[in-house]
């Protein structure tokens, strides 16, 4: 059974995975929404970077995904 993180956590260790893909570039970033939320007020998780780098975003929050339950079901 996987680790239940909550969605302030999930969207921290997504930018953990990140910064940690070759493709990585400097300002790229996934971000609560709607902007300034956190926690039970986060409604999805968006991106902000390069629209060609969107792979890039899809693997870092599969490999999330993978390793942790988050509480509430995120973009």
């Amino acid at each position: 059974m996987k680790p239940l993180i909550d969605e302030t956590l999930f969207i921290q260790k997504c930018n953990e995975e990140l910064r940690k893909d070759a493709a990585y570039e400097e300002g790229m970033e996934f971000i609560a929404a709607p902007e300034d939320s956190y926690g039970e007020k986060i409604t999805d998780i968006d991106w902000v970077g390069p629209e060609n780098k969107i792979g890039v975003f899809a693997r870092a929050k599969y490999r999330v995904r993978s390793q942790y339950a988050v509480e509430m079901i995120l973009g």
